[in-house]
């Protein structure tokens, strides 16, 4: 048994992130997700969710927007491919606003 696994975050246009972690918590269309080494295999949907890598007392949080989320046991890495994805700290709140504004426009 792993004690960690190798997680990639990939967008059209960059690399976000691609390090060896030991949780990445993630919201999927089915609920949220907490990945751990040697998971099951799985896939799901991400349409707008907070993705948080830790390592230890490390933590990283990005927010996702249109992605799929794949993870192998066999290999023991994930994946997520996303159509946005920013750190937290790098967040243009006002532009967050307008995703949300789209989000509430699409569940009423």
């Amino acid at each position: 048994m792993h004690d960690k696994f190798l997680f990639t975050i990939r967008t059209p246009e960059e690399e976000i992130a691609s390090k060896e972690v030991e949780s990445v918590y993630v919201s999927t269309s089915t609920g949220d997700l907490m990945l751990l080494p040697d998971h099951a295999s799985f896939s799901g949907v991400v349409s707008f969710s907070p993705v948080v890598l830790k390592d230890g007392e490390h933590e990283e949080t990005y927010v996702a927007k249109r992605g799929v989320l794949f993870f192998s046991n066999t290999k023991n890495t994930g994946v997520l491919l996303a159509g946005q994805c920013d750190a937290k700290e790098t967040l243009d709140y006002e532009k967050r606003k307008e995703d949300l504004d789209l989000i509430q426009e699409n569940i009423y």
